[in-house]
């Protein structure tokens, strides 16, 4: 993770974790429960307790952090016990079984340590980094990360020509379209699996590429579920031959026709972003690179391959002039498009990846700048 990446997390951990004063909505339900296994003591409603932290664990816009960030917080163990999540797992605790007040004490107890402990390492973190770094002291990081898994990993140096120049083609086609220089996007970080990729103050370039990657993970989480379909028909215990020579065909018949889906929406996407970026027929140049980019974002997601966007939170500013104005309200589409693109990577992540046929193409390019 970036500095500035942490950074930002720190900023929002503090805002909507020490502020709202998660803990402590924990600890006045467990305080609740406590009493309530006191013997020969009336017990006590804990419905507003229980009402005021699911409804703040619900509140929380866990959809602003980006995965790294996410997987921060799983690291201090605390990532379970925010938003939906968290507020569903309270709801286990104290409705899905009789109300057991021991029973469920002993359970809200850990996340109460848990919290604790993860507020304490924050504030260290948040101290130690403020001597260091100051927003907007540092190099302006609209940060893209691609991580290399399934079967977009990178296993060899074989894999790792092939996927550098994919990235290079991609990078190049959608800067080209902005009538940007390639050497204007760089390499910030290598990481095991994944490279992080600044655009800098590129930002039309960016929203570009956030456009194609949502579109092509839609496309993405529609072609597995057909295989998944196809692979469930393959899957049929049958009782003679031909039957079993049908649902083969069956199953291959899905496997073209989401290929054909695939391709055909791919197209459509370069379409339409070479329109919105305002390219003609003239620049023929441009739309083909631009197209190059389109179809390598899209095999790159279908192979399994992921993807995130971190654009930097605005500072405090005045300003309003109508130029600023316009990038603020850049950035925030893009930083909209970025939990939009989270959200159906997890759930690409739910349905679970299928390795595509060995009949599907592949899209390859060696593309020289």
């Amino acid at each position: 993770m970036e500095v500035q990446e942490l950074w930002s997390l720190l900023a929002w951990f503090q805002k909507n974790v020490v502020e709202p004063r998660i803990h402590k909505k924990y600890g006045a339900l467990h305080s609740v429960l406590n009493q309530n296994t006191q013997p020969n003591q009336a017990k006590v409603s804990m419905e507003q307790q229980a009402n005021d932290l699911t409804a703040s664990l619900r509140a929380m816009p866990i959809h602003e952090l980006t995965t790294q960030q996410v997987g921060y917080l799983s690291r201090l163990g605390v990532a379970d016990f925010f938003g939906e999540r968290g507020a569903a797992y309270v709801e286990e605790v104290l409705y899905k079984n009789a109300i057991d007040p021991a029973t469920a004490m002993n359970r809200i107890e850990p996340i109460m340590a848990t919290l604790n402990r993860a507020i304490d390492k924050t504030n260290k973190t948040r101290e130690g980094l403020a001597d260091v770094v100051t927003p907007g002291d540092a190099e302006v990081l609209n940060l893209f990360r691609v991580t290399f898994v399934n079967d977009a990993s990178i296993n060899n140096v074989v894999d790792l020509k092939k996927w550098s120049n994919d990235w290079f083609t991609i990078a190049r086609g959608v800067v080209m379209a902005h009538d940007l220089a390639p050497n204007e996007v760089k390499v910030v970080s290598a990481q095991s699996g994944s490279i992080i990729i600044s655009f800098g103050l590129c930002l039309v370039a960016l929203k570009t590429l956030s456009t194609i990657v949502e579109r092509a993970l839609v496309i993405a989480n529609s072609v597995q579920d057909v295989r998944l379909k196809s692979e469930q028909i393959r899957s049929l215990k049958l009782n003679n031959d031909l039957a079993e020579q049908k649902v083969k065909a069956a199953a291959e018949q899905l496997q073209a026709a989401a290929k054909t889906e695939r391709d055909e929406r791919t197209e459509q996407i370069a379409k339409e972003v070479s329109q919105s970026i305002g390219l003609k027929r003239a620049d023929g140049e441009k739309m083909a690179a631009l197209s190059k980019s389109v179809k390598l974002i899209v095999q790159f997601i279908d192979k399994g391959g992921e993807v995130d966007i971190f654009v930097e939170p605005e500072g405090d500013t005045n300003e309003t002039s109508a130029a600023e104005d316009a990038q603020r309200a850049l950035r925030q589409e893009i930083r909209d498009r970025g939990q939009t693109i989270r959200r159906i990577e997890d759930d690409k992540r739910r349905l679970g990846y299928i390795k595509e046929g060995d009949g599907d193409a592949e899209v390859s390019d060696n593309v020289e700048d």
